[in-house]
């Protein structure tokens, strides 16, 4: 799987001609966005097929399969399970935010999008997953409290590999905090992470941090 990362919580992923995007931005005039064309886009936080952010991957000859909710979906050969975020007194959301869980190239992978706490996660969503190979996590902010609530979920789902998202500099010192504390040994960022499942420890937890590219 190649991994490439466009600033706030834009992904794209891709294996062989089957490429994946999570949460792409909108093209708005004189705003520099990267378009590309897609098979499968996963937004967390879109409430209509009609928002622009939609459109971005529709390009060149792509028509892409959207997904903006939870439910369950089939897609050219994927397997992908969206999960509706909880809003807590503690962690309450302003806007619903939905969970993605699925396999790619052989690994689980888990999109958190705006989810900073175990407790907005529901529980059909730990019924349904037993190991996490990848998992995309929000930088948290500048609190304290928020940086122990994310570092405290990191853990307790043990993802094998961890890549942060939600930020547009890799110079960002909320994420190199981040990344420090998950026990990150180069936060200067790479280009793109291109992994394999064997590329990922059994034991320990790996943080690629990514530029914004």
């Amino acid at each position: 799987m190649i991994i490439t990362f466009h600033g706030n919580q834009y992904i794209k992923l891709q294996t062989g001609n089957t490429v994946i995007s999570c949460n792409p931005e909108a093209s708005e005039k004189g705003a520099k966005t990267t378009r590309f064309g897609a098979n499968i886009v996963l937004a967390t936080n879109v409430y209509s097929g009609s928002d622009p952010r939609l459109e971005t991957n529709q390009y060149g000859d792509a028509d892409p399969f959207l997904i903006y909710g939870p439910g369950s979906y089939e897609v050219d050969g994927l397997s992908i399970r969206g999960y509706m975020g909880q809003s807590t007194d503690k962690f309450p959301m302003e806007a619903p935010e939905t969970i993605y869980l699925f396999t790619f190239d052989d690994m689980r992978v888990v999109f958190l999008g705006g989810i900073i706490d175990r407790s907005q996660i529901p529980p059909e969503f730990f019924e349904a997953v037993d190991e996490i190979d990848l998992l995309f996590v929000s930088v948290p902010s500048d609190s304290k409290s928020d940086a122990n609530h994310v570092h405290s979920l990191v853990t307790s789902l043990s993802p094998k590999g961890v890549i942060p998202i939600g930020y547009t500099d890799v110079k960002d010192q909320d994420l190199q905090a981040f990344a420090k504390e998950l026990g990150a040994e180069n936060t200067s960022g790479e280009e793109k992470a291109t992994l394999k499942l064997k590329d990922l420890p059994a034991t320990a937890m790996s943080i690629f941090v990514l530029k914004n590219s």
